[in-house]
């Protein structure tokens, strides 16, 4: 991260082109791909010579390279949609009830199922223990959930099968655990 006076030290590029910059080059770790044939140098010379994007394609037949002018056709449309994904847009209305937004009790497996969900992998090992366990419902109120002391039935028979699934027919709602090799998930065999 840098400001706008050392952006434009280090490159010679002015603040409002770093995206334009970006956009060309592409970024690997949001797997956006840049334009071939075009590296930091080119980029930043592109720039200083025309600008930004849209007077690269104006003077595009003043491009001197052939084969970076002839990878700024073929891929015309990447550093514009390209700039359109690294945009930040600073308009968009945000709803943000700060009361709501308090870090307190929460269903820790919901949260990790959620960012499993969003391929948030790297997000899962930083989530907290909520260090109890009781669960938070939307209104607030606490749902204890069961701890030392409950009861587990191991089902052996057809008739235990049967009955336990009346009854879990019958209740709101089970869960039920399984034992693995690993607390790891994705590495665990039952």
């Amino acid at each position: 991260m840098m400001g706008p006076e050392l952006s434009e030290r280090y490159s010679g590029l002015t603040a409002s082109q770093q995206t334009d910059f970006k956009a060309l080059l592409g970024d690997t770790s949001d797997n956006i791909p840049g334009v071939p044939k075009v590296g930091e140098k080119t980029a930043i010379a592109l720039l200083n010579d025309y600008k930004s994007l849209e007077g690269i394609y104006e003077h595009l037949d003043d491009v001197s390279r052939p084969s970076v002018k002839q990878s700024l056709e073929e891929f015309k449309d990447r550093p514009f949609s390209n700039r359109d994904l690294m945009t930040i847009d600073r308009e968009s209305p945000v709803e943000l009830d700060l009361e709501k937004a308090k870090f307190g009790e929460f269903d820790r497996s919901s949260v990790v199922e959620l960012m499993t969900e969003l391929e948030f992998f790297t997000v899962i090992p930083r989530i907290p223990e909520t260090g109890s366990s009781a669960s938070v419902e939307g209104d607030g109120t606490a749902i204890q959930r069961p701890g030392e002391g409950t009861d587990y039935t191991v089902i052996q028979t057809k008739e235990q099968l049967e009955y336990m699934l009346n009854m879990l027919h019958e209740a709101g709602g089970f869960a039920f655990d399984t034992e693995t090799t690993s607390l790891d998930a994705a590495q665990a065999g039952l």
